[in-house]
This record gives C-alpha cells, sequence and structure tokens, in this order.
C-alpha cells in the first residue's frame, strides 16, 4: 500500500516536471537532459529519424529540420507525460480501492428497545429509539454540570398494559403500548423520558416540578420548538408548581427574559442536591412569587393584541 502511494506521488511530481516544460519553448540541442528528465539513447535516435521524415516529407523548406526534432521531442514528452499520468491515476485509485475503510462512529448512546410484549410497536419502538440516538447527546450539553457523567446505555421498553403513558427509573424507561395506539403521533414522549435518565437527580434532591418541568421545557421549547403562546398558564398564584408543560412555558419566559440559563442552573443544583428557592432571585432579579406574577402579566399582555 505504501509502495503505491509513493509510486503515485513520485509520478505526478514528475509529471508537473514535465507538464511545465511542455508549456515553454523546448530546449534544442542536447536531448539527453530534460528539465531532469532522462531520455533515453533510443527515443533521441527517434526524435532525429523522424524530424528528418519531417523535414523530407514537407516538400516546401517551411518546416527546418531544427524545428522538426523540437516537434519530435514534444511528442515524445507528450507520450510519456500521457503514459506516467495513467500510471499514476492508476496508483492513486488501486490505494483508494484496497484502503480500509473508515470505521462509523459510534452513538453516544446505546438504547436497548424491547417490544416483546408488544411486537406490533416494534416499528414505533425503532423510530423512538433513533429519536433517542439522535437528540440525546444534544440534552446531555444543555444539561450538563461538573463532574456529571452521563449514562452511556439504556433500556426502552414496550409494556402491554392500558395504564399511564410512561415512566422511568434510572436509565430504564417504559412505555404503555395502549398509550401509543392511541397516540402514534406522541413520540415526543421519549424525548420527556429520555430527559430524565439525564437529569439523574438523587432521591429528595429537589421539589418534583422542577424535575417535570425541565423535561417538559426540553421537550416542548427545545425538540418541539413551541412558542410561548403554546403554553398553558394559570391565575393560580402558585400555578409554577404544577409541573411539566405550565412549569415548561414558565421556563421558556425566564430564558428568554429576566433570567436566561436558569435551567441549566437548576438542573445542576437539583443534580448536586444543592437546590433552593432563592436561585430564581439570583438569576432573575426577583423571588419566585414575583416572576411568577411578572409572567402571568406578560401572558395576558399577549393575548390581548
Amino acid at each position: 500500500m505504501l509502495t503505491c502511494s509513493a509510486c503515485a506521488c513520485q509520478s505526478l511530481h514528475r509529471l508537473w516536471r514535465i507538464w511545465a516544460n511542455l508549456q515553454s519553448p523546448l530546449p534544442y540541442g542536447n536531448l539527453s537532459k530534460f528539465s531532469g528528465l532522462v531520455v533515453p539513447e533510443v527515443r533521441q535516435v527517434e526524435c532525429r529519424k523522424f524530424a528528418a521524415l519531417l523535414t523530407e516529407s514537407s516538400g516546401f523548406g517551411l518546416i527546418t529540420r531544427q524545428n522538426c526534432e523540437k516537434s519530435a521531442v514534444k511528442i515524445i514528452l507528450e507520450e510519456f507525460f500521457v503514459r506516467h499520468l495513467l500510471l499514476a491515476a492508476g496508483c492513486v485509485l488501486g490505494v483508494m480501492a484496497f484502503a480500509p475503510a473508515a470505521d462509523e462512529p459510534k452513538p453516544f448512546i446505546r438504547v436497548n428497545l424491547d417490544t416483546s410484549e408488544v411486537p406490533e410497536l416494534e416499528t414505533w419502538g425503532k423510530e423512538a429509539q433513533e429519536l433517542i440516538v439522535e437528540w440525546y447527546p444534544r440534552m446531555v450539553n444543555l444539561l450538563g454540570s461538573e463532574n456529571y457523567q452521563p449514562a452511556r446505555e439504556m433500556g426502552l421498553k414496550f409494556r402491554n398494559s392500558k395504564e399511564g403513558v410512561a415512566h422511568t427509573i434510572k436509565d430504564q424507561i417504559t412505555v404503555s403500548s395502549q398509550w401509543v395506539k392511541d397516540h402514534p403521533e406522541d413520540v415526543g414522549l421519549v424525548i420527556h423520558e429520555m430527559v430524565h435518565v439525564i437529569q439523574a437527580y438523587p432521591p429528595r434532591s429537589g421539589p418534583g416540578w422542577i424535575t417535570e418541568g425541565v423535561a417538559d421545557y426540553l421537550r416542548y421549547a427545545v425538540y418541539e420548538g413551541r412558542p410561548l403562546s403554546w403554553f398553558p398558564s394559570s391565575a393560580d398564584p402558585k400555578g409554577f408548581t404544577k409541573g411539566y408543560n405550565m412549569t415548561a412555558g414558565f421556563f421558556l419566559w425566564l430564558e428568554n427574559g429576566p433570567a436566561p440559563g436558569i435551567v441549566a442552573k437548576l438542573n445542576a443544583h437539583m443534580r448536586q442536591g444543592t437546590y433552593k428557592e432563592s436561585l430564581f432571585e439570583e438569576a432573575g432579579g426577583k423571588p419566585l412569587l414575583d416572576l411568577w406574577q411578572d409572567y402571568l402579566s406578560h401572558r395576558r399582555q399577549m393575548r390581548s393584541r
């Protein structure tokens, strides 16, 4: 393989030197040297014989012997050029043909799919599996924190059940088969559950509404790209504690308004078990209850436009 590569490089280098000289007037005299290229003696004889033939056949004396010898040399060198061009091209193609194919990058996360209880959902399950492989590293980047090591393997099991939607325990996602059959378009549910795997919050790390709010924020605002007007709101003075998409809308407003970066900050403290409500005031300049009222006021203004 290395010999082929060296051969190709050497031939290409010689071709470049020949081509450069073919574009300029040819020297006359000693034909044995041409820009470092040795012209075999037998070819010199051919040059002169060919030149003599051209001179004799011209009949009009317009082609001098000297010009004919120059033309003959050029013809032979052009032949040499084409031959080496083919050799170099063959060597390069040979290297490409026999070079080992580059290994495809391994996925960041391995998802073990199990549809044994409901084989009819295998196609849906594979789509969900591919979605996780694609979005897992993106969400990990958004929810990174100091000394955090994301899981590199998780389970995705479809259970033959008519209850609930889905739930996650550590790195195992379980999905209810009936929900998927009734809502086949709801593939985003695996994004929500995948976020729970990434969160990896220890027990009693903080309020559950933050856990679910962060998961729905990443599902609806980041993955699905929902606008703020899509999210529900509540006049309840503590409506943010409802979690899920109610809290997700609040987080979206905070991220794009008074407290950019609040989701990553809350996530880091939840993961470390150091959450405290004052984090909202540190990030947004106001206590949590006041920020919620500002959010509700903003939503009312949006509806009145």
